[in-house]
């Protein structure tokens, strides 16, 4: 499938709104099938992203505005995660993190 000509496989007219929790945003962008940056023509000025995974890529695609995406990733950047572990028979999940980075000067 050709990211150049979406269109031939999306009814990109045809819309709607829906909310991805932070996790599966991240298994979309990491699974993705298409991975489009959307640019207002005129100015190519970067105005978001058109993605979907290799498991979603019958459903459509998903755009999300490049403010939005760019916050999205800064958060979590700066989560500092440092491990996590789950247990698998009661999906318990144990994250330890490092001090923000304002308390690192100190």
């Amino acid at each position: 499938m050709s990211s150049h000509h979406l269109e031939r496989f999306y009814n990109l007219s045809a819309s709607t709104k829906q909310m991805l929790s932070p996790q599966r945003l991240c298994d979309q962008l990491i699974h993705s099938f298409q991975f489009v940056p959307v640019t207002d023509e005129p100015q190519h000025r970067l105005e978001g992203l058109l993605f979907n995974s290799d498991r979603t890529r019958r459903e459509g695609l998903f755009f999300i505005e490049w403010p939005e995406f760019a916050r999205f990733v800064t958060a979590v950047a700066q989560d500092g995660i440092v491990s996590l572990s789950v247990d698998r028979l009661t999906e318990h999940v144990v994250k330890l993190r490092e001090p923000p980075l304002d308390q690192h000067a100190q």
